[in-house]
């Protein structure tokens, strides 16, 4: 009886506190889930929260923000704009230089198409009216049976004929001067042209090298120069060869 109230005594207490225990930890293990499920909530409050305050922007703010990238990119495309400006500016000098020599080339050449066109026309009238003048004298022939008569109503009528042939080869002469003259100008020209474009474009390339060469070039040209001995030109040889050729001519 003794050892039944002992037991009752010691292992009662030892076994209510193990039940009590397993309860706790049985009631423990149901709560953890709930307890994870709460901080993950209040994790994803708190995140929220954060990022909204960190997107949250005053418009004062907003306005700072756009002025400055307003001034940036204006800033930018201001001096990108400069400098294409700037280029096209320098371009523009060097045509402005340039241009007015071959304006004057230009208005030379046409100059020289109209008094050459006048020359052609003043000769060919010439020439038609002295072969007209000749044809109309024709008739007249029968009115002369001895020579000495007829010679003496042809030589004046021919001389006539001849002195106006000879201004219309003297006016035709003029207009093939004139064509001469104008294929010389257009030569020029092309290497006026030449020389302009080589200098844009070592403008443009920023060479400077290749820009000192062209400016260089445009320097030594020279119009009015000197033939030194044994010297000539292309000119020169045409004039030598005609003259030649009107000396064999007259010869015949």
């Amino acid at each position: 009886m003794l050892i039944f109230i002992t037991f009752l005594t010691v292992i009662f207490p030892l076994f209510a506190n193990y039940l009590n225990n397993a309860q706790q930890n049985n009631s423990n293990e149901h709560s953890i889930p709930k307890r994870l499920q709460y901080l993950e909530n209040d994790f994803e409050n708190f995140k929220n929260h954060n990022l909204e305050s960190m997107l949250k922007i005053s418009d004062q703010e907003k306005s700072l923000i756009l002025s400055k990238l307003n001034d940036q990119l204006e800033s930018n495309i201001t001096n990108e704009y400069l400098i294409k400006l700037e280029e096209r500016l320098k371009i523009k000098d060097i045509y402005t230089l340039t241009q007015p020599s071959l304006d004057r080339i230009r208005q030379e050449i046409s100059s020289l198409a109209r008094r050459g066109t006048v020359n052609l026309f003043i000769g060919i009238t010439l020439s038609i009216l002295g072969v007209f003048y000749l044809i109309a004298t024709i008739p007249n022939i029968t009115l002369y049976t001895d020579y000495p008569s007829l010679i003496y109503y042809f030589l004046p009528r021919v001389l006539i004929v001849i002195f106006i042939e000879f201004f219309s080869f003297f006016f035709l002469n003029l207009y093939k001067r004139s064509l001469d003259e104008i294929k010389y100008f257009q030569n020029e020209m092309t290497n006026l042209e030449g020389k302009y474009l080589a200098l844009y474009l070592a403008r443009q390339s920023g060479n400077f090298k290749l820009l000192s060469n062209a400016l260089d070039t445009l320097l030594k040209t020279e119009r009015n120069f000197v033939l030194k001995k044994d010297e000539t030109t292309i000119e020169l040889e045409k004039i030598e060869l005609r003259l030649k050729v009107q000396i064999v001519q007259f010869k015949l």
